[in-house]
């Protein structure tokens, strides 16, 4: 019998055992098709606050009317209270019998004798209407006026400021027509020098 030569079996190389792995493991891994996750992948209750990084929830997130009361904790609930106060109890700005106007004067002999209402002269202000005016008559003696508001449905009510000053000070207010117009004339004046009238600070306030 005739024999034949056996054939000599060649080492695979290193390109080829790499290239059939990578095929074998394509081969045997199962194909996930990529997709949108909804809200059916999730199950219900799993999504925790911690999941969500903070500041992700916004008002456009939220379908209209989506949060309730029930939703929210008891915290979250008491925006009608201030300090533990019930909202009655502040008053509503400008309503009926609340402050409609207040204005802190830096009285001094160089304030002017004109309406102004500069902060440099009137450093804290506020009105319901406009910011008060303030001018100076005399040593001591001041004028205020607020426009749209009827000083004869008010009660104004001042007080000295400025420490030491303060307490060397009495203020007497009181309603005066001038140019035509009725205001309200604060005078300030030195306890210890028999009541003479002097320039000092002052706060008033309109109700």
């Amino acid at each position: 019998m005739r024999s034949f030569p056996r054939p000599r079996l060649r080492r695979p190389s290193a390109g080829t055992v790499l290239g059939a792995t990578a095929l074998v493991v394509a081969l045997s891994s199962p194909a996930v098709a990529a997709r949108l996750v909804t809200s059916a992948d999730i199950r219900d209750n799993t999504i925790r606050s911690e999941d969500i990084r903070n500041g992700q929830i916004r008002s456009i997130d939220v379908a209209s009317r989506g949060i309730t009361r029930g939703d929210l904790s008891l915290g979250a609930l008491n925006a009608d209270r201030l300090d533990g106060l019930d909202s009655s109890r502040y008053q509503r700005r400008c309503a009926p019998g609340s402050v409609l106007a207040w204005v802190t004067v830096a009285g001094r002999p160089t304030y002017p004798n004109a309406w102004t209402s500069d902060p440099s002269f009137t450093p804290f202000r506020q009105s319901c209407t406009s910011y008060p005016e303030v001018r100076r008559t005399g040593p001591g003696v001041y004028l205020v006026r607020v426009a749209n508001i009827d000083i004869t449905q008010t009660t104004a009510i001042a007080t000295p400021v400025g420490g030491v000053t303060a307490a060397d000070n009495s203020i007497a207010v009181q309603r005066v027509t001038f140019e035509g117009v009725l205001v309200w004339q604060v005078v300030v004046r030195d306890v210890d020098t028999g009541r003479t009238p002097e320039d000092g600070e002052f706060t008033l306030v309109v109700i």
